[in-house]
């Protein structure tokens, strides 16, 4: 019986690099809500992890993580700053 990777919930379900389809579907929202909110985030300055072309337009997801653990008073540092939630 395989393992159940999904069982610990910082287990990459695909892989480290991803795509904002799987972003959102890893933080639960909707794709319209998801899509708006990763628009938002992108222009906002706030530091969220650009998409690497070298990996294929894809956002490396520990750092998409570490960005939400800051915002959310998770862990201190520079995405800690711009706390404001809308």
């Amino acid at each position: 019986i395989a393992p159940d990777i999904d069982a610990d919930e910082d287990a990459p379900r695909v892989g480290l690099w991803v795509t904002d389809a799987e972003i959102i579907r890893r933080l639960g929202v909707s794709e319209k809500v998801g899509y708006t909110a990763l628009h938002r985030l992108e222009k906002s300055g706030l530091g969220f992890p650009e998409k690497q072309r070298v990996w294929g337009k894809k956002r490396y997801w520990p750092a998409v993580k570490d960005f939400f653990d800051a915002q959310y008073g998770l862990r201190s540092g520079p995405s800690a700053k711009g706390r404001g939630h809308e």
